[in-house]
């Protein structure tokens, strides 16, 4: 809940100094977000499977990378509307935060 409730800060902040930047951080969240959803979902699937579907597999990957990209993307084209850095921006810190928690829960 603290995640969340920093990012909506942060972006709220971002909204206020520059609508660009903010609305790429919110969106960029956002996108991970449904991507962690759809992960959880979609791992606790293929692993209580008994038979592993290819069809299925490939459809969550190009689901990654057009939930990835495609805002990025999008947002390159109309970068008066969304920030491409902030976007990108969002990503790179979603994934330093993955990587610092995963390594403070291997040192507990």
């Amino acid at each position: 809940m603290l995640k969340y409730s920093l990012i909506v800060l942060i972006g709220v902040g971002l909204l206020l100094y520059q609508l660009p930047l903010g609305l790429g951080w919110l969106l960029g969240n956002l996108c991970l977000s449904i991507l962690a959803f759809v992960r959880e979902r979609f791992y606790k699937e293929l692993l209580s499977d008994d038979a592993f579907q290819t069809r299925r597999y490939v459809a969550y990957i190009i689901f990654v990378f057009v939930i990835l990209w495609l805002p990025l993307g999008v947002a390159f084209v109309i970068p008066n509307i969304i920030s491409a850095y902030s976007l990108a921006a969002s990503y790179i810190v979603d994934r330093f935060l993955m990587f610092l928690k995963g390594g403070v829960a291997r040192a507990s």
